[in-house]
């Protein structure tokens, strides 16, 4: 812990490492020891959503209480979408949080959308 009546007195503090927790158990960490989230920029990348992939300042720098600590925060995998083919002339497109679309092929490479 730290001693808040020396806040702007220049007490300093150990930045925790907060890389690979979900996005609250990082704020949690970071605001016990006296310092501040700062701005919170969201990328798609292959760990879980919501979880710390990157913070600045780094882990281990001894910074002054109240610094802001920035976080970049997993949007999760992008998915790639790709047609299922049920037989050879129907299909099914399925996205997480959209629609799910059909389409009927005349041959292998021609298909027409109809759902």
């Amino acid at each position: 812990m730290y001693d808040a009546s020396v806040v702007g007195g220049g007490q300093t503090v150990t930045v925790p490492n907060v890389v690979g927790q979900q996005i609250s158990v990082a704020t949690a960490n970071i605001t016990s020891v006296g310092l501040t989230l700062g701005s919170q920029i969201n990328v798609d990348n292959p760990v879980p959503v919501g979880q710390v992939v990157s913070q600045s300042p780094v882990a281990g720098m001894s910074v002054v209480v109240g610094t802001s600590i920035n976080l970049t925060i997993s949007n999760g995998p992008v998915v790639t979408p790709t047609w299922e083919t049920f037989t050879p002339f129907f299909q099914r497109l399925v996205v997480p949080g959209q629609p799910t679309k059909y389409r009927i092929c005349e041959s292998q490479n021609v298909c027409k959308e109809t759902m």
